[in-house]
């Protein structure tokens, strides 16, 4: 998960890497890039099975509302390193931490997004 500071806002949200569509793209082919570009992990590691929820957030007061596709991505370790040398200046400025959370323990991070993370991550590992 990833901790960033809303621009705008000021305030802190937890979420999994992603990001939006680019023209041409897939809902998969997206999750690839932003999986690379976010953490540096291999884009391999992208499982296409998609889970899609209906979201409706702010962010740097600019509001998303639509389907959202979520992917699982496995990984051979528990816990591969983080690479941040493909964030872009915003990213940069605005992603506060990187985090290896646990199902359990996700809906415990303050302001999770979406708030139900959980239940999507439960969806994706059926």
């Amino acid at each position: 998960m990833l901790r960033w500071r809303d621009p705008a806002s000021g305030d802190h949200l937890w979420e999994p890497p992603g990001g939006g569509i680019e023209d041409g793209e897939t809902p998969y082919e997206t999750a690839k890039r932003e999986l690379v570009e976010e953490t540096g992990l291999a884009a391999a590691t992208v499982v296409d099975r998609p889970v899609t929820h209906d979201r409706d957030v702010i962010f740097n007061n600019k509001r998303f509302t639509g389907p959202e596709h979520f992917f699982l991505a496995r990984f051979d370790t528990a816990k591969p390193a983080v690479d941040q040398s493909g964030l872009l200046p915003g990213e940069q400025r605005n992603i506060q931490e990187y985090a290896w959370v646990a199902r359990a323990a996700v809906a415990d991070l303050p302001n999770p997004r979406p708030a139900n993370m959980v239940a999507i991550i439960d969806e994706l590992t059926e």
